[in-house]
């Protein structure tokens, strides 16, 4: 049987303390998720260059548009992530005062 929590007993800013913390190990995971499959499918088209692969060329500007099309996603990733934290501390301080 589902146990049912209230929150009632708990402050606006300690509910968000909470909320923020979720937040925060979501956009991590994120962010850990996409640098991984970046960097996998970098140094996936690196070996296959390493090998003496005659499309070099090729295998080079694939990896140009990888990472032209991971940054930005990282980049706001780390925004978001970095953002969260700065919201948990702000909540943090004022749900302990």
């Amino acid at each position: 049987m589902p146990v049912k929590v209230t929150l009632h007993q708990y402050s606006a800013n300690e509910i968000k303390v909470y909320t923020n913390k979720c937040t925060s190990v979501k956009e991590e995971s994120y962010l850990k998720y996409l640098k991984s499959k970046s960097s996998e499918l970098t140094d996936l088209l690196e070996l296959f260059i390493e090998g003496g692969n005659p499309r070099e060329e090729i295998l080079k500007c694939k990896i140009d548009v990888i990472q032209y099309r991971f940054k930005p996603k990282i980049t706001e990733a780390a925004r978001l992530l970095k953002n969260t934290q700065k919201r948990f501390e702000y909540n943090l301080k004022r749900s302990t005062n």
